[in-house]
């Protein structure tokens, strides 16, 4: 059929080149964009890991991780306040170390001290000096590097995460966010902040599924600036209908509570709301009690630059969308 086709000299039509499909779109499109960002935050993180001053709340972060990971290894649960309530806070919902902060973190960090064996200080602080650098309050070479490479591998996976789920345009965004100092040395730092950005990745990845509630849920146990994830959980948790949209919300919170023990004995879901008001006025002291120049502050109220890179990322990643669409719509006008 070809040949007679040629022999009587009909033009045949263009030959159309064969689009990548299946595996192909999967390795070009989001693994290798995914395997990317992954390289570029380590090579972005891991300078200023070994090269920043100890920071006090990663010394505090060591202490309560790795006494809550000696609680949990001998399965003790009790809600009791020892002698004292820093040193020895158990499992009370009204202890300051229960109140200020959720629990993901201090869990990832505990399992990652004791399989490492890395010492904990022998204090978290000290009350009347803050900015101490008695022995007590100081992190071994060797923790310091475990908690912070900890925190490194856990802010790259989300990366990774993140361009996997946006591809290329995952991958610029990275980029520019990753060429923001501070955030780069808030990210290398072994605090909160790591396994809040693989949590950020992961439900960036989930979202749409039915795994995205449970994932928002973890991702509030991370760190209470992922609260606005519980308005995505009741929009897009489980579907359209006015009981999914509930269900989703009600999943993420059930989750949160069940990765945060001090909840199970006070309010359940509803210490939340407890959690919450103590960080309000924790945050009112924190903004008149400490000194802006080595805390920071904006106009007067405390706040650190570790919370603001969540709005870096979202802003980045918005830059990134608005690009890969412009050349899109360009693709189409030239078409």
């Amino acid at each position: 059929m070809v040949a007679k086709v040629r022999e009587y000299g009909v033009a045949m039509p263009a030959r159309r080149v064969a689009e990548p499909r299946g595996m192909a779109i999967v390795l070009h499109h989001r693994l290798l964009p995914a395997a990317l960002a992954f390289a570029l935050a380590l090579a972005s993180l891991v300078p200023p890991a070994l090269t920043l001053p100890q920071h006090l709340d990663e010394v505090q972060y060591t202490y309560i991780s790795a006494y809550y990971g000696g609680k949990i290894s001998r399965l003790d649960f009790r809600p009791t306040i020892g002698e004292d309530q820093y040193l020895d806070p158990g499992w009370a919902p009204l202890a300051w170390w229960s109140l200020t902060q959720p629990m993901g973190p201090r869990f990832i960090y505990a399992a990652v001290l004791g399989v490492t064996r890395a010492p904990p200080p022998a204090l978290p602080f000290i009350l009347d000096d803050f900015l101490s650098t008695d022995p007590a309050v100081t992190l071994t070479d060797y923790t310091r590097t475990v908690m912070r490479f900890t925190a490194i591998f856990f802010a790259a996976l989300g990366c990774a995460l993140l361009a996997f789920r946006f591809r290329w345009a995952g991958l610029l965004a990275i980029a520019l966010f990753l060429l923001v100092p501070q955030a780069r040395d808030d990210l290398a730092r072994g605090w909160a902040e790591g396994p809040l950005l693989f949590a950020f990745g992961l439900a960036a990845v989930t979202y749409g599924t039915r795994w995205f509630a449970p994932v928002c849920g973890l991702a509030l146990a991370m760190k209470l600036t992922a609260l606005p994830l519980l308005l995505l959980a009741f929009h897009n948790g489980f579907g359209e209908s006015r009981f999914r949209h509930v269900a989703g919300f009600l999943v993420a919170w059930l989750v949160w509570t069940a990765l945060m023990p001090p909840a199970w004995f006070s309010a359940g879901p509803l210490y939340l709301v407890m959690m919450i008001q103590a960080r309000f006025i924790e945050f009112g002291r924190q903004s008149s009690a400490l000194n802006a120049e080595v805390w920071g502050s904006v106009f007067g109220h405390y706040l650190p630059s570790r919370y603001l890179w969540p709005a870096e990322l979202a802003l980045a990643l918005t830059v990134a969308w608005l690009a890969a669409r412009a050349r899109h719509w360009q693709r189409l006008r030239l078409s």
